[in-house]
This record gives structure tokens, C-alpha cells and sequence, in this order.
């Protein structure tokens, strides 16, 4: 299992050994320009909470904020050639939150 390493910092000796990857210098200098060059002041991040919080960190640290997406699940009834009716769940957007819950 390879785990890429999105954080701010370098990955430990044991972190590598469990199968975690740094990015490249320049691959890591690549990521961090493109993220400047957009002109974002906010950055969508979304995922486990063990990954999120370091990477709002590094993000904070460029002066760029998170969101978080929200979405509802909606139930739709979609009508079969043959007629019949398949229920689906759609997740639709309706907003965002930021992590301190605004």
C-alpha cells in the first residue's frame, strides 16, 4: 500500500516504513504554487479528519481558508423504458461550512 504524504511536514521513518511517500521537492513546490496561482483565499477540503486537520493547517499557513461542501441526499424516482420505477438517492449540493461550524 502506497499512502501519499499531502501534509506540511516530511514523513517520519516510521511513517515510510508503513508505506507513506513524500512528494517531490519540485512536485511539492508544484503543488504549493498551483494552489498560490489560482488566487484562491479558499480552498473544498473534504475526507478523514486525521488527514483534513493537517492539511487545513498547511493551508492556514498560506493564508487560505477551508470549506467544507454540504450536500443533501434527495430521493428521485427515475422511470425505467420498461416502466418501472427505480429509486435513487442524489446527494445535492447546498452549500458550504467552515470548520468552525459557519
Amino acid at each position: 500500500m502506497t499512502i501519499v504524504n499531502l501534509t506540511q511536514h516530511q514523513a517520519s521513518p516510521e511513517q515510510i516504513q508503513a508505506g507513506v511517500v513524500d512528494l517531490a521537492p519540485e512536485a511539492r513546490s508544484k503543488l504549493q504554487k498551483l494552489a498560490a496561482a489560482t488566487g484562491a483565499s479558499q480552498a473544498m477540503v473534504g475526507g478523514a479528519f486525521w488527514l483534513v486537520i493537517p492539511l487545513e493547517n498547511a493551508l492556514s499557513c498560506k493564508r487560505i481558508a477551508t470549506v467544507f461542501a454540504f450536500s443533501q441526499r434527495v430521493s428521485e424516482d427515475q422511470v425505467q423504458p420498461n416502466g418501472s420505477v427505480k429509486k435513487v438517492a442524489v446527494f445535492r449540493h447546498v452549500g458550504f461550512v467552515r470548520p468552525n461550524g459557519t
